[in-house]
């Protein structure tokens, strides 16, 4: 009797065996399908939220481009009715005034140092008086 209970034993062993055999086996095959369906998600949403993404870029980018090309319209018309000089285009008179600018800046700088240094000539002489 003994023998039969080894026996009955072994063979349970391997039934048990197979059966976590079988349930490993199985527990992969769910958890690849659950990784599967996770990414197939993830793939979806996020493909839904680019579209959304590149609609409202893009609804913006055409306001943008309209408001920004309004505006450019008229500025050039601005500057060629009240700035340009005969025959000059409005690019060539933003260019002309802009380097005419700098030039005013240039020398209202140029008339502070001098001033500074006048001035501070005027201390020099009132300190050597004392």
């Amino acid at each position: 009797m003994f023998d039969m209970d080894k026996e009955v034993a072994e063979g349970l062993q391997i039934v048990g065996d197979k059966i976590a055999e079988n349930a490993e086996k199985a527990y992969n095959v769910m958890e690849e399908n659950t990784v599967s369906a996770y990414q197939k998600i993830e793939d979806t949403v996020v493909g839904g939220y680019k579209k959304v993404e590149d609609t409202v870029v893009g609804g913006y980018k055409k306001v943008e481009d309209t408001v920004v090309g309004g505006y450019k319209k008229i500025e050039n018309a601005f500057v060629e009715k009240f700035f340009a000089k005969e025959g000059e285009t409005p690019e060539a008179a933003k260019s002309r005034m802009a380097q005419e600018y700098e030039a005013r800046e240039e020398k209202m700088r140029a008339d502070m140092e001098e001033r500074a240094r006048k001035q501070q000539e005027i201390i020099d002489r009132a300190n050597n008086i004392r």
